[in-house]
């Protein structure tokens, strides 16, 4: 995603193609063994060979000292209709592979077991570099251990990616010392396992000697790259049978795109496993995420091109996503451990015949950008609507959530952000609700009885299958409908929902008429398009684990967020009192989910 990243994507092309261009030019001059005009040399020459006909050649790239040079030409001289083949083998490639300005290309290895391109040596980012192509295909093949990006593709309509793998070695991606090699790689390395992930921060220093700070299957790492597979800025994306492992960010990425499908995907030891920002029209069904920090992200990010709506996730698999947050920084480091789904700021999604089980927080937690304080996450940008709304949750099956929350460690509050403590502040909002009569005798787990009265004893400091902030902004009667630059109101969808884009003025507030039934008294809310929430019978939800939490934001809480601020002692200004005070009813959780 373009905001995340500093420096220029354009200018990184430009330096690739300057220097493929000298790599090109030295191989045609002799150096290179082999350019990717000559025939392929006799068995077991290093070498470029091309076979095919009006309807695109084939460039075959066979393991070797030659291979980055031989890549490197292929790519360049990459027509439309034609296929780049890789062999089967361990490729050391010291350049990305930039693939730019043609269509209908085929990238291909043998099969992702048994063509891998390590890009360990590459001083650039990324792995694979697909720009501005219209139509291309990369497939049966693996990228390991990228500076950034695994495969990655800009500006790019119809794309197809298909049984591919993005890998970094286990501790450390490209400084692991125990690195994927043309000696390793294929002694089952590659097949990552989910048995036990590590669910507390090894670098905290209170967590030291403690149990679960390491993961018999596989070592996260700061120093990996960011994203595995990340199309961006493009339209009609498919993306199955798919692998990612070890990104420091996101495993699978899809973003700024309009259509996309993954399926029959597996994402783990990733800090979110599928990530799916500011897309208009998804679907993701098949998929399994594992051992991530969280399963799978929804949602909309602000100030970019274009704000998402509309996706169909169904038929997934988030199981035991409980890996501590090891991300270096930007929006993932807010998200807390053990969240099998989170949705922000998005609406209009279907979750139905998914499982989520044995996620240490959640099942699904139902969020608003209102959650974060002014100043620490929450938007400036007047564009994004804050809130998901018309969320459809049915005929899925939760087991065993939010029975583990992870305790913030002192590096979460010295970081003084909100996000890094909210498992904890959802624990103590639950334990207050269970110690109410009623919800211990009807909701709460029956050991809650026993702590009816002293809050010492804290068995319900605990998530849900599903958790919702509660969150929703009342009708901005003074708000009105945005103009465009030209003065005129910008464009609008069926409903009545500006359609910003990225060059839109930023309007003076957030327009939310269309939200409410504007000819009725009172102005009520549209239900159930514009309500947070359906969360049907259909549903099936295991008894180990509180079935539903509105944690009402962090009302009540104000004082602790004080605290934790800047400037401390504005808990103590009169502002700050009135804002306890008239936060403390929400001070409790509330467990009803009648209300969805």
């Amino acid at each position: 995603m373009q905001s995340r990243h500093s420096g220029s994507t354009r200018a990184r092309v430009r330096a690739i193609i300057g220097a493929s261009a000298l790599l090109l030019a030295l191989s045609a001059c002799g150096g290179g063994g082999g350019g990717g005009d000559s025939a392929s040399g006799p068995s077991g020459e290093q070498g470029t060979g091309e076979t095919g006909g009006p309807e695109g050649v084939t460039r075959t790239i066979k393991p070797g000292d030659n291979a980055t040079v031989d890549a490197l030409n292929a790519f360049i001289q990459a027509r439309p209709g034609d296929t780049i083949a890789f062999e089967c083998g361990f490729y050391d490639i010291e350049q990305t592979l930039l693939l730019t300005a043609t269509e209908d290309v085929t990238i291909e290895g043998c099969g992702k077991d048994k063509t891998v391109l390590s890009f360990r040596n590459n001083d650039a980012p990324e792995g694979i570099l697909v720009d501005s192509v219209r139509g291309v295909t990369i497939r049966d093949l693996t990228v390991v251990d990228t500076g950034g990006n695994g495969f990655e593709l800009r500006a790019v309509d119809h794309g197809t990616l298909r049984n591919v793998r993005a890998f970094w070695s286990s501790d450390g991606g490209r400084f692991s010392p125990d690195p994927v090699t043309a000696g390793n790689y294929n002694d089952g390395r590659l097949d990552v396992a989910c048995t036990s992930p590590a669910v507390r921060d090894p670098s905290a220093p209170e967590n030291q000697g403690l149990g679960g700070t390491t993961s018999p299957d596989y070592t996260v790492s700061q120093k990996a790259g960011r994203y595995g597979i990340y199309p961006v800025n493009s339209k009609n994306i498919l993306i199955e049978n798919a692998e990612s492992i070890g990104a420091s960010d996101a495993g699978i990425y899809v973003g700024q795109t309009n259509n996309a499908i993954i399926r029959n995907s597996r994402s783990a030891f990733n800090v979110f496993g599928f990530e799916i920002e500011n897309v208009r029209g998804g679907e993701y069904d098949g998929n399994l995420a594992e051992c991530n920090t969280g399963g799978f992200l929804i949602y909309d990010l602000d100030n970019l091109s274009q704000y998402g709506e509309r996706s169909i996730m169904h038929d997934n698999i988030s199981r035991m996503n409980n890996t501590y947050n090891f991300t270096e920084g930007g929006f993932v480091s807010n998200v807390p451990a053990g969240s099998g789904m989170i949705t922000l700021a998005y609406d209009r999604i279907d979750v139905y015949d998914n499982v989520f089980e044995n996620n240490n927080t959640a099942g699904i937690i139902h969020a608003s950008y209102e959650v974060f304080p002014e100043g620490a996450g929450r938007p400036t940008d007047k564009k994004i609507d804050f809130y998901t709304e018309g969320m459809h949750i049915y005929r899925n099956t939760f087991r065993n959530n939010g029975n583990g929350l992870p305790l913030p460690t002192t590096n979460d509050l010295q970081a003084g952000d909100v996000a890094r403590i909210l498992p904890l502040l959802i624990g103590v909002k639950t334990q207050l609700a269970c110690l109410q009569l009623d919800n211990a005798l009807t909701k709460c787990n029956a050991s809650s009885l026993a702590n009816v009265g002293p809050i010492g004893t804290l068995s319900n400091v605990r998530g849900a299958h599903i958790i919702w902030d509660g969150l929703l902004e009342a009708y901005g009667d003074d708000c009105p409908y945005p103009t465009g630059a030209d003065g005129q109101p910008i464009p609008r969808d069926a409903n009545g929902k500006p359609i910003y884009s990225g060059t839109d003025p930023q309007p003076d507030c957030r327009y939310n008429g269309y939200k409410f039934n504007l000819g009725e008294p009172g102005n009520p809310r549209i239900k159930p398009k514009y309500f947070a929430s359906c969360i049907d019978d259909s549903n099936s939800f295991s008894g180990d684990s509180l079935r539903y939490i509105n944690f009402n934001g962090t009302r009540g809480l104000e004082a602790i967020l004080a605290l934790l601020s800047d400037d401390p002692t504005t808990v103590l200004s009169p502002a700050g009192i009135a804002s306890v005070v008239a936060g403390l009813p929400g001070l409790s959780a509330d467990l009803r989910m009648a209300p969805h």
